[in-house]
């Protein structure tokens, strides 16, 4: 396994669309049959909540299989396996709506002996076996033949062919190694999340994007791992040791994930969606077993993303020393948009650093409008002192970005200033102060700055920069042409032919050649 043990740690991103509550944290799934008295198909000892929002809920009409005297006969049976070592008392089930909550009204079973279990399914049900994942909740309690009773909950997953549904030839294992595809399908969902069965079925673009969704995020982590033969071989049946080995290390920090995607369901009761990702890091040996371990997450909740980086107790899961953080919150602003950015981060030589920034930006008669604040600290010794950092009290860059466009090319002028501020100095520290700012102010400064690509810059910024972009025309493919304050012209042209041509002006753009 050598050479896996970072890249396993790309295979981890648990995203979690459209999860909602958080409930018991606990990790235990019940290993009897599920009752279906609530939505995710578990007892009261779930670690999941007892809701989820509307859209994960039953509204899947082409899987929807609804119980009763008048329910017809399974018309279908799905046969496979649950494998680390063969599990038995594992929850499989096939995931309709896609949403990773086993639904009241999604066929389900629990793994017997050697992890063999059968699913029975509806035509409409099997039907969606070409869109829908297949998991298997893996309990604590549930039996690991090779390993014993199974003491931290995980999941597994194998993903859809996106073509046509299974058929008795298919092959279904469900193992820690078709998880590899299901990751990097999941990760390439973020944060839009995965559509349901009936979604994909009744909407060909919607099914287009699911098929390309499958193609392009399903083999981005095989061929980081460098994996050879099907990826749902049964590898005790027909031994193969090195994805047995693998297969070993990728459970177990697929556990960590599980369990602490729990505490994120709690901790971000609304969160829309989520991802966790256990990793090695060593700087000179990225292989080996006893490399410090990271834990690295993302929320979505309401319209902000909070991103957390720490190293974290191999033992106990505790935060040694925390490495990163972001909270990325977007917000109306009048007519505007504002994006407001809280971060830091940590170096074992510098310390802290401290950031905060913040973008304005808005339309206004075809003429595009951005406004961009930061201050950055890299003099501090402990992270709470970034939490004093604000840009109410200092100032690090201000500057303007003005974008428009003619039938020829389109424009862009960037105005900046540092620390010292002249152009419209109070327009700063926006976050919650909408009330007191008139973007017509902004509007009206900005169009006497001489922001055209042929004007004089009117405004006394510290830097200066105008780009003209042109698209192809008979002579070219693409040029752009960009001067600033200090008096500097380039030219970069780009033939049909794949070339490129790098020019300077020295007489503000009238004649061109070689850069000296």
């Amino acid at each position: 396994m050598n050479n896996n043990y970072l890249l396993i740690s790309l295979l981890f991103s648990l995203a979690v669309t459209a999860c909602g509550g958080g409930g018991d944290t606990s990790s235990a799934i019940p290993t009897a049959a599920p009752t279906q008295t609530n939505n995710n198909g578990n007892d009261n000892n779930s670690s999941e909540d007892d809701s989820s929002d509307d859209d994960s809920s039953g509204d899947d009409s082409t899987g929807d299989d609804s119980t009763g005297d008048d329910t017809p006969p399974p018309a279908y049976t799905v046969s496979g396996k649950v494998i680390d070592g063969y599990i038995s008392g594992a929850t499989v089930w096939l995931d309709i709506n896609n949403n990773g909550l086993l639904d009241s009204e999604e066929p389900n079973t629990i793994s017997g002996d050697e992890g063999s279990f059968s699913l029975e399914l509806s035509e409409s049900q099997h039907a969606c076996t070409a869109y829908s994942m297949l998991r298997a909740n893996v309990p604590v309690g549930a039996i690991d033949e090779d390993n014993g009773e199974i003491e931290r909950a995980f999941q597994m997953v194998i993903v859809p062919n996106g073509i046509e549904p299974l058929n008795d030839n298919s092959v279904i294992n469900i193992t820690p190694l078709t998880t590899v595809s299901w990751k990097g399908v999941e990760k390439e969902s973020v944060p839009t999340g995965i559509p349901g069965c009936s979604e994909i079925v009744n909407d060909q673009s919607i099914k287009s994007e699911f098929v390309s969704l499958l193609r392009n995020g399903s083999g981005e982590y095989v061929k980081l791992l460098n994996l050879s033969g099907p990826l749902n071989m049964d590898y005790i049946m027909v031994p193969n040791a090195e994805q047995r080995e693998l297969a070993t290390a990728l459970v177990e920090l697929l556990k960590k994930n599980y369990a602490y995607e729990k505490t994120l369901e709690t901790k971000y009761p609304d969160s829309t969606a989520f991802h966790v990702n256990f990793y090695r890091q060593n700087d000179s040996d990225e292989t080996n077993a006893s490399a410090e371990l990271i834990r690295y997450y993302e929320v979505i909740e309401g319209n902000t993303l909070y991103l957390r980086k720490a190293k974290i107790d191999e033992l106990t899961d505790e935060v040694i020393n925390q490495d990163y953080y972001l909270n990325k919150t977007v917000s109306a602003f009048n007519t505007a948009q504002l994006t407001t950015e809280y971060s830091w981060s940590f170096n074992d030589t510098y310390g802290y650093s401290c950031n905060v920034f913040e973008t304005l930006e808005f339309e206004s008669e075809n003429v595009s409008y951005y406004l961009l604040n930061n201050v950055q600290r890299n003099d501090f010794s402990t992270f709470s002192q970034c939490e004093q950092v604000s840009l109410a009290t200092e100032i690090g860059g201000h500057s303007f970005i003005i974008e428009y466009q003619n039938e020829s090319a389109a424009f862009s002028t960037r105005l900046y200033e540092e620390y010292s501020l002249s152009v419209l100095p109070n327009w700063i520290g926006l976050e919650g102060r909408e009330d007191e700012f008139d973007l017509a102010e902004l509007i009206s400064e900005l169009s006497m700055s001489g922001y055209e690509f042929d004007e004089i810059v009117m405004v006394p910024v510290d830097i200066w920069e105008k780009h003209k972009y042109e698209d192809s025309t008979e002579n070219f493919d693409s040029r752009v042409t960009s001067y600033n304050h200090s008096g500097k012209w380039e030219r970069t042209t780009k033939f049909s032919d794949g070339s490129t041509l790098e020019e300077c002006s020295y007489d503000e753009g009238v004649s061109w050649k070689t850069c000296d």
